[in-house]
């Protein structure tokens, strides 16, 4: 009983080991039609890794014969070597014996040559036989150098293809990552495009009603509906001038910004003026009226929401102002297209509209950085940063942190370098951030 534990004990750690050593592992592939998901088991693994050790072992196996063979042709060398000193031991020994042949008298003489003769034959023989086997010993050797090179060179081989493999999967890596961060921007502009179409569409639906009551008041109340149309348009009128002003004190066009992103429309039912009453030719004129400043109080308010006017640091105040100015390095005259705001090193800077990231990095003398496209020509950019926190590409919402105040680049101490641009043209900050208490306020 206590060996079936332990059996099953070394079996299990046996499996924990296996299972650590051959995990199921997954390998993500991009091609042009897609994304594909490659899964190695752990069976294939093993067989992977039985393989090399079986070569690995067949490898050693070639090595050590071939050691075994150049060691059995050097002992058949010195066998060689050792007949032969026998050899000429024997011719040496045979001049005495040639002289006592002498003496004893011919034929004894004859018959000892006889037999001297005979041994140097056995000798040349077994001589012979000892060449031969030495041959055979440098073929095999030859052989067995002939495998090992091939063995080196399938080696080879196979390191280059491990490298091949690790090298693709770094490049898998790298492009899986890019994969996710990309499907994580995509996501999060279907979210926000998503609540964008969401609130337009109560906005929508809350006009048509507004549109569907005072047509079932029509018959009932017409000199009331007309009052309340009056009024919504006058209504309407005066928050399209608000807005309008708030847009001019930034020193921008409303008219030529919003051409260059229209969607006001305009439409409705047609009544032909030749049949249709006074009351409801007025009342037409009135409803396509009211239509078209709800859509221009519409485009305004999105051009508001995307207008940089809220200050980009909590806490500032202009150093430099826009224009021209006095160099602050050489002292000459110099125009400078933004404002310079004093504020700490390391001071959060804030986004004041949402946009999108359309540069982040360094920039000759700006130093580190950043500039944001907000929509409608609109654009910001951010100087002199002592480290950037956006990527290009971004989407970012308003009070994003882009950044820190520092003092890289051109610069005599920590600031934050702020420009604005409206189609390529920049405009003075300074109003915009003017503008900023009346925004709040309307």
């Amino acid at each position: 009983m206590f060996n079936d534990r332990r059996q099953s004990h070394d079996a299990g750690r046996l499996a924990r080991i296996d299972a650590k050593l051959f995990p199921m592992r997954q390998v993500m592939v991009r091609t042009a039609t897609g994304v594909r998901f490659l899964t190695i088991k752990p069976w294939a693994q093993r067989v992977v890794a039985l393989s090399f050790l079986l070569f690995f072992g067949a490898t050693m196996w070639m090595t050590v014969g071939h050691q075994a063979a150049l060691r059995y042709a050097d002992m058949q060398r010195d066998e060689v070597s050792r007949l032969e000193q026998a050899y000429r031991t024997a011719l040496d020994s045979l001049a005495p014996s040639v002289d006592s042949a002498a003496e004893i008298g011919r034929a004894e003489s004859a018959n000892v040559v006889l037999s001297l003769v005979d041994q140097n034959e056995r000798l040349r023989e077994k001589l012979s036989e000892l060449e031969s086997r030495l041959d055979s010993a440098e073929t095999e050797r030859e052989r067995a150098s002939a495998a090992h090179e091939t063995l080196v060179v399938q080696l080879r081989q196979i390191e280059q293809q491990v490298r091949k493999e690790q090298s693709r999967n770094t490049q898998l890596g790298s492009a899986a990552t890019e994969i996710d961060r990309q499907l994580a921007d995509a996501l999060a502009e279907r979210g926000r495009l998503a609540v964008e179409r969401d609130r337009l569409a109560r906005e929508k639906k809350r006009l048509a009603g507004e549109i569907d009551a005072l047509k079932r008041d029509k018959g009932a109340l017409p000199a009331a509906q007309e009052a309340a149309l009056v009024q919504m348009i006058e209504k309407t009128r005066s928050s399209v001038d608000t807005l309008t002003r708030i847009v001019k004190r930034t020193g921008l066009d409303p008219d030529r910004v919003l051409a260059v992103s229209a969607t006001t429309g305009l439409g409705g039912p047609f009544i032909d003026a030749r049949v249709a009453t006074k009351e409801e030719a007025t009342q037409q004129v009135g409803l396509l009226s009211l239509g078209w400043h709800i859509g221009r109080l519409t485009d305004l308010q999105r051009l508001l929401r995307a207008m940089p006017v809220l200050p980009p640091l909590d806490q500032y105040a202009v150093m430099s102002g826009f224009g021209i100015r006095t160099d602050p390095i050489n002292g000459q005259s110099a125009m400078h297209y933004g404002v310079d705001l004093r504020s700490p090193a390391r001071t959060p800077i804030k986004v004041p509209a949402p946009g999108i990231v359309v540069f982040a990095a360094r920039n000759g003398d700006h130093g580190n950085m950043v500039e944001i496209d907000h929509g409608f020509g609109l654009r910001t950019r951010y100087g002199h940063l002592s480290r950037i926190e956006v990527k290009v590409g971004q989407r970012i919402a308003a009070r994003h942190t882009i950044g820190l105040v520092g003092s890289t680049g051109r610069s005599t101490g920590p600031h934050l370098h702020y420009e604005i641009l409206s189609d390529g043209k920049n405009l003075d900050p300074v109003k915009f951030l003017e503008a900023a208490k009346y925004v709040l306020k309307s």
